[in-house]
């Protein structure tokens, strides 16, 4: 979910992120994975703005994922191939805290192809300049910040700031989910107004997932218990299918 909420702030606030990724408020419009020709390795984890001389292609990574380097070679001469008179801004943006050296490497290599792009760790950034800008504020509590929950309160007395209401909404269930990166959710739940976020789909679309897995922990540890399937089913509301897949699940 991390990837399409990145993507979202990307569409919605794409000059913050120009100022943040380039340096300066260049205005973007998204390009589709599709138009690349070709279809893509994960359309989902995409993030792809267009100036009249730029295209910037951004994934958000939650954790490393080994083939990376490989998805951004992939890319490159795909947007290459498609725009050859553009430059090409590519960069990974780690979210979570890790000491996994894969969030270090910024170069592909395979036979004679070598491939650089750029490599941001969150937690490496400046909170300063992520409570500047109100598509940056989600982040704010995964930067160096020596204190993640006043930072979330900073950002929250921003959100409220907001004169549109929707805004407001979207702004703070994607804060709530953000922060829960690197903060407990029953910690970060008080901060923001319950009342606004229930009229965000997209805070709508996170209390799904959350009830989903929560289902499933709960199904998981009746299994472990030697409970009879068709019971779990009935008390968690899943299909008898869906017990039955985690039953098999090693």
């Amino acid at each position: 979910m991390f990837d399409n909420l990145s993507k979202f702030l990307a569409q919605e606030y794409s000059q913050d992120f120009a100022t943040w990724l380039v340096g300066k408020p260049i205005k973007f419009t998204e390009l589709k994975p599709t138009e690349l020709s070709i279809e893509p390795i994960r359309a989902d984890s995409v993030i792809l703005l267009k100036s009249r001389k730029l295209i910037a292609h951004t994934e958000f990574q939650t954790d490393p994922e080994p083939e990376i380097g490989f998805r951004m070679a992939d890319y490159n001469l795909r947007i290459y191939r498609k725009f050859p008179e553009r430059d090409i801004l590519q960069t990974i943006v780690y979210l979570r805290k890790t000491t996994s050296p894969q969030v270090f490497v910024s170069t592909f290599q395979a036979n004679q192809l070598h491939h650089k792009f750029s490599v941001i760790r969150l937690w490496e950034q400046p909170t300063d300049l992520f409570l500047r800008y109100p598509g940056l504020w989600p982040y704010a509590a995964l930067t160096d910040t020596p204190d993640p929950l006043a930072t979330l309160r900073t950002v929250a007395q921003k959100i409220d700031g907001i004169e549109n209401r929707r805004q407001r909404s979207n702004l703070s269930a994607i804060c709530l989910v953000m922060g829960g990166l690197s903060l407990e959710k029953k910690l970060i739940e008080p901060i923001f107004r319950s009342e606004l976020m229930k009229e965000s789909a997209i805070y709508q679309e996170w209390r799904q997932e959350n009830l989903a897995e929560e289902r499933l922990a709960i199904a998981r540890k009746m299994l472990q218990e030697g409970m009879n399937p068709e019971i779990i089913a009935k008390i968690t509301e899943l299909s008898i299918a869906q017990v039955q897949k985690l039953q098999k699940q090693p």
